[in-house]
């Protein structure tokens, strides 16, 4: 796995300069380009066929942190299976932050990000959780996704 690196960071860590930025965008998209890559060909490996796929990245300054945003839609006919992936990864660490599955239809999510502190799975009841409730942490965590892969540069 790739590193991404920078040069002339002081202890105080000053901001990157806008070539170095630059770069380190470009070095994280690679980095989310390969995280894609080995995950369609571990499903391929595995015998599934691949419908849909896109990758996204995020290079953050502040944290000198580099993301990305992977998404893949894969079936097997032969055993009318069906699914449908969105993750976000900390590439630098391999670590999953947050992940949405659709199954057969039926949809959850989860967010690992030991970092988010908002409150994003549905009470339930003590009788138990309603049969709405994977579509609720599916959307609850496609929302934290889209929030978190937001460029700043653009809002």
């Amino acid at each position: 796995m790739s590193v991404l690196t920078s040069t002339n960071f002081a202890s105080a860590q000053l901001p990157p300069t806008a070539t170095e930025a630059f770069n380190l965008r470009r070095q994280c998209k690679n980095l989310s380009d390969e995280k894609a890559q080995q995950l369609n060909e571990a499903n391929r490996e595995l015998g599934w066929d691949l419908v849909a796929a896109w990758n996204s990245s995020k290079y953050d300054p502040i944290s000198n942190r580099c993301f990305g945003r992977v998404y893949g839609h894969i079936v097997k006919p032969s055993h009318h299976l069906d699914h449908e992936s969105d993750q976000i990864y900390d590439l630098q660490t391999d670590d999953l932050l947050a992940t949405t599955t659709i199954q057969e239809g039926k949809k959850s999510g989860s967010i690992f990000d030991p970092d988010y502190k908002k409150p994003w799975v549905p009470l339930c009841s003590p009788n138990g959780c309603g049969p709405d409730f994977g579509n609720q942490t599916w959307q609850a965590t496609e929302d934290y996704m889209n929030e978190f892969m937001a460029d700043p540069r653009k809002q």
